[in-house]
């Protein structure tokens, strides 16, 4: 019997994430600490409030901070590609766990190809399956 093990989507909440991991990748880039970030202290504040400027042509004192936060995010890209490789990166985890930590055959498990379909990702983790 084989372990099959598919990494699973939740694609709207998936793919927020990830905007919100690069928004915060560029952040760090552009200077701010993780503390700064953490903190939404004034630099993050302005940071925010600069690309929102940016995309929007409106003050940032003119909306609220939620309100430019997912503004902001909705410019970040996310392609399904980046989606199928959390949903494998997921996977790969799962089965390393179970093969360094629990000591399973690395035959014993294999990992499926994920896919983006609405009906097989219900949501976000990892589907174990057996093979025989």
């Amino acid at each position: 019997m084989t372990l099959i093990v598919t990494g699973r989507l939740n694609t709207a909440t998936d793919r927020a994430q990830l905007q919100k991991t690069a928004l915060h990748a560029d952040l760090l880039e552009a200077g701010l600490s993780k503390e700064d970030i953490g903190s939404r202290s004034p630099q993050y504040l302005e940071a925010i409030g600069s690309r929102y400027q940016e995309i929007s042509g409106d003050s940032a004192d003119e909306a609220p901070l939620k309100q430019q936060f997912e503004q902001v995010l909705q410019t970040i890209e996310v392609s399904d590609l980046q989606l199928q490789q959390l949903a494998e990166d997921r996977a790969v985890t799962i089965k390393t766990y179970l093969v360094n930590e629990l000591g399973m055959a690395s035959e014993r498990a294999a990992i499926a190809q994920g896919n983006l379909d609405p009906e097989d990702n219900q949501f976000s983790g990892v589907e174990l399956g057996l093979e025989s």
